[in-house]
Formats: structure tokens, sequence, C-alpha cells
């Protein structure tokens, strides 16, 4: 099961250009929590004492990019919501994903999150959102639905 799993992280490797694959990701399921299990499994034997078994493991792991340690989480996350976007995008013809979509709620809470942090950018507040994602969005025909939150406070 093992060497399966980590066929299936090389693969995600080539497709993503990472290793990170979220816990929960949508895509297969068994897989983010395998390698949420191999960063635990590390955490554990880490200075303590590991088999020549788990050492060559981790190390086929560390040979194809795998981040024991990572805070890139929310990085790895993001991209695959845009690469669910994109798929989406291919089937529908548009971007515009409904909070609701059941295929993929997920996606379409990450969708209305991406509008949200862009409301404010325009705000002047700190975002999320950098300039790349907003120019891969934008490159895919990502529409932002540009309203500024300031108005709606000051109604208030």
């Amino acid at each position: 099961m093992w060497l399966s799993r980590y066929l299936e992280l090389t693969q995600f490797r080539k497709n993503t250009g990472h290793c990170n694959v979220p816990q929960q990701y949508s895509s297969n399921l068994a897989l983010g929590k395998w390698v949420h299990k191999q960063r635990q499994d590390f955490k554990k034997v880490q200075g303590n004492f590991t088999t020549e078994y788990m050492e060559k493991r981790f190390k086929v792991l560390v040979d194809i990019g795998f981040e024991f340690e990572t805070n890139n989480r929310a990085e790895s996350l993001w991209h695959q919501r845009f690469k669910e976007l994109q798929e989406y995008k291919l089937v529908m013809g548009n971007c515009n994903v409904p909070q609701t979509y059941l295929p993929n709620r997920p996606l379409g809470k990450w969708v209305r999150r991406q509008r949200y942090e862009f409301t404010k950018i325009i705000d002047g507040e700190s975002s999320t959102l950098t300039e790349h994602r907003i120019e891969a969005l934008t490159a895919i025909g990502f529409k932002w639905a540009i309203r500024s939150r300031r108005k709606k406070k000051q109604a208030l």
C-alpha cells in the first residue's frame, strides 16, 4: 500500500510541481491522508531510534521533493483549488462556481473567498490574494465582481 501511495504522490508532483497534497485533497482523499501520516510518522521518530526501513522511506520521499515540515500547505491548497477551477471552467465554460456546488462545495467556497480577498485589496486592506494569484485567475477568465466593502460599512 505504501508503494502505491508513493507512486500516486510522484504523479501528483509531476502534475503540480510539488508534493504538498492537502489533507482533504478532493481528487484523492486517501493520498491526502497518507501524506499527512508520513509527516506524523516523521515527527514521531525525529530524534529517536528509526529503523533502516523507515529511513529508506523517508529518503525516497525527500528525493522527490517531499517536505516533512512545511508551512506551504495553504499555498498547495490554493493551487489545488485553482486547478479544480480550471477543470470546472472546461466543463461549464465559466468560473462562476456556486457556493453550494454539490460536486465540490470547497471549490464554491474558495471562489467566494477569492472575491472577498480582492475586495479587501480594493479597500486598502491586507489580503492573502497575491498579484500572481490575481493574474492567474484573471488569465482564465475569472470575474471579480468588484465592489467596495467600505460603501456598505458607510451606509450602516
